[in-house]
């Protein structure tokens, strides 16, 4: 065979996808996705055919086991590896299993497997001790209906066209518990006097589902909370030029609310001459 000065294409490998290449003394070799190629001198059989025969285009070496990955070639010789994929099976089991305990329930994030059993993963189960349990196609889910401090842990599997996985690690002891009501805001509360009584309005208190009042006379005390279940409220009979005062609160689930405190004074009667 001639020396050749230019880049020229090798006979037997048109259409092929050649992923590694390898050239030795007198001789070469190409790895595709699933083979392997060789050509050149073949006195010690390194391109894979007939000892002594030379090949001046790439010829198949046969034999080849599993997916190609590498290949050398030396003087005299070549060395191939390949990997062989891991048979089908069931998935591995998720790993990475957390938690949030809620009022009554629990979110569960986790990791796919490592390895999916060479088959997609098409659905995960969560199993919970002493309950709880959920199945979903994703990575999280929400178990409902669990106990108020209960401690609970959580175990999940992974399921392909092959089978299910072994149960992951548990989960870390994740306990529900109830939330507390939210508080109550504090009102705004604007007072019109008129001649003889005041019209007391105030704004809504935040989570608050009824309201207290309670007003002080010209020298009296504050009287005792009165519940009022509308935001509105009329002070009668009031002295001319007294003063008074108000104070107002809202109630709710979470309890009693801030106070808010105002004053005012009553219009004077006018002089008649």
């Amino acid at each position: 065979m001639s020396p050749r000065l230019v880049p020229t294409a090798v006979t037997g490998l048109g259409g092929l996808t050649i992923r590694h290449v390898s050239a030795g003394a007198q001789h070469a070799c190409a790895a595709t996705a699933a083979d392997f190629y060789c050509w050149g001198m073949n006195g010690h059989g390194e391109i894979g055919s007939v000892t002594g025969q030379y090949a001046t285009s790439a010829v198949l070496a046969p034999g080849t086991l599993g997916t190609p990955r590498v290949v050398s070639c030396g003087s005299g010789f070549t060395l191939a590896a390949t990997a062989e994929a891991p048979p089908l099976s069931a998935p591995d089991p998720p790993t990475g299993l957390a938690g949030e305990a809620g009022d009554g329930r629990v979110t569960l994030t986790w990791v796919p497997p490592e390895w999916d059993g060479g088959s997609p993963v098409s659905s995960y189960s969560v199993t919970g001790a002493p309950t709880g349990q959920c199945v979903t196609a994703g990575t999280c889910c929400i178990v409902d209906g669990l106990t108020n401090g209960i401690g609970h842990t959580f175990t999940v599997t992974a399921t392909n066209a092959l089978g299910t996985s072994a149960p992951s690690a548990a989960s870390p002891v994740l306990t529900p518990l109830a939330q507390p009501p939210a508080a109550v805001g504090k009102v705004k509360v604007k007072v019109k006097v008129l001649r003889k009584k005041a019209v007391v309005r105030w704004t809504g208190a935040l989570n608050a589902t009824h309201y207290q009042i309670r007003v002080r006379r010209p020298g009296k005390k504050y009287t005792a909370w009165r519940p009022v279940t509308t935001r509105k409220y009329t002070v009668r009979h009031l002295r001319a030029g007294k003063r008074y005062g108000l104070k107002v609160r809202g109630i709710g689930a979470a309890g009693k609310g801030p106070i808010t405190t105002v004053r005012f004074r009553a219009k004077r009667t006018a002089n008649h001459m």
